[in-house]
């Protein structure tokens, strides 16, 4: 392929040129656009070259910068009137004709989620030799893998039949791309990967004992299930959370109606590094309805927080739990880094926090829980894992799959 770095064993010589594909990049906030930055900055300090395109979502976004050594471009209109999907629509359009244009400049195209943008690389780069990989975010009735509107079907159908590879974050995002007609073959897991700090240090015991909950506040995330099961729990502490979204005020109404006589919630906001928060905090509660592989479950495992989580996408076997069964309605299973409990069930959540107020299983799940992170989510493990996927796309001439 023209321009490639000459490869050597299974692993290239020399930087390779990387295009990342995101529908949304950073200053947007979230899990999947958190994780697509972190490894753009880690690929361009390994010395590649790494572009991300992507969609302007503000009039003042700048069309180009460079943050992180990483040159972002950011395509489409801001129309400011008519339906959100022109705008997106428009967007397609002019990545596809750049990518048309342009794609010999690149060696390898990672989409951030299997959407749009993959399938207009997909589509654009059939026949050039170029490896389109599409990094599949999420999992569950919520997953692009899954969903049921007719602009998802036409995605999957598309890209099942075209694109070169997919990322699975683990065994449940496998599945579901599995069921969704990508072949086995085609299908890598790497997992989402974290910038590791030093080894978190005891927590003072309990009680009060401190909580956070950190997401966006999206119905999915179902920040009102965690302020309802600290409710039912009677504990004497805080429960902070951490976040900002949609439904900002419904969740403030919620925490006025939540004060008890012991326990209190509060409302932080939107934080850049929530690592001091989980420094701080005894455990972590995840209250999600569906997820791909939390990126908040990672700090939290990274801080070293004891982990009270509903078992859904990636969440079981992130904390090691493949195995233990499912969790009793209104009760919870022990996993190697932390407790589950089934989506939805504040009863279950509620049991989960009082077990925690035991100094000592909070400190044995905490510590599981940080090496598991450490072990297995290093970012830059990580990151080594996609080069080694591309040096074999690369050598093995995977890239613009015929149909």
């Amino acid at each position: 392929m023209a321009g490639h770095s000459t490869m050597l064993g299974s692993m290239p010589q020399g930087p390779l040129r990387l295009l990342i594909l995101a529908a949304q990049y950073f200053p947007a906030v979230g899990g999947s656009e958190g994780q697509a930055r972190l490894l753009a900055r880690e690929f361009a300090r390994r010395g590649h070259a790494v572009q991300v395109w992507t969609r302007r979502l503000e009039a003042g976004h700048a069309r180009s910068e460079t943050l992180d050594a990483v040159l972002i471009r950011r395509l489409g209109p801001i129309l400011g009137v008519g339906p959100a999907a022109l705008e997106r629509l428009i967007f397609v359009y002019e990545l596809y004709r750049r990518l048309r244009r342009e794609a010999s400049s690149f060696d390898v195209i990672l989409a951030n989620q299997l959407q749009y943008p993959a399938v207009a690389a997909t589509l654009a780069c059939r026949g050039r030799g170029l490896p389109v990989v599409g990094r599949s975010s999420a999992s569950g009735p919520q997953s692009e893998m899954l969903r049921p509107e007719w602009t998802f079907r036409v995605q999957r159908a598309l890209l099942t039949r075209y694109i070169d590879h997919v990322v699975a974050l683990g065994p449940v995002t496998r599945d579901d791309c599995q069921a969704a007609g990508f072949r086995a073959s085609l299908i890598t897991l790497i997992p989402n990967g974290l910038e590791m700090g030093p080894v978190a240090p005891p927590r003072a015991p309990t009680p009060p004992l401190r909580v956070v909950w950190l997401g966006k506040l999206r119905r999915e995330k179902r920040a009102d299930l965690a302020i309802r099961a600290w409710r039912e729990s009677g504990i004497e502490g805080e429960l902070r959370i951490v976040g900002d979204g949609p439904l900002l005020d419904s969740i403030e109404t919620l925490v006025r109606e939540a004060e008890t006589a012991t326990g209190s919630v509060r409302m932080v906001g939107l934080v850049n590094d929530p690592r001091p928060e989980l420094a701080s905090a005894h455990v972590f509660v995840q209250s999600s309805d569906t997820e791909g592989l939390s990126n908040a479950l990672l700090e939290a495992m990274s801080s070293g927080c004891g982990i009270v989580a509903t078992d859904v996408g990636e969440t079981r076997s992130v904390l090691g739990g493949l195995g233990v069964g499912e969790a009793p309605r209104g009760s919870y299973v022990r996993a190697e880094g932390g407790l589950l409990v089934r989506p939805g069930d504040a009863p279950g959540l509620a049991a989960g926090l009082r077990a925690l107020l035991d100094d000592n299983l909070r400190a044995s799940l905490g510590k599981a829980a940080e090496a598991r992170c450490r072990a297995h989510h290093g970012l830059g493990e990580v990151a080594s894992r996609y080069e080694e996927l591309f040096a074999r796309l690369l050598e093995t001439g995977r890239g613009g799959r015929a149909a």
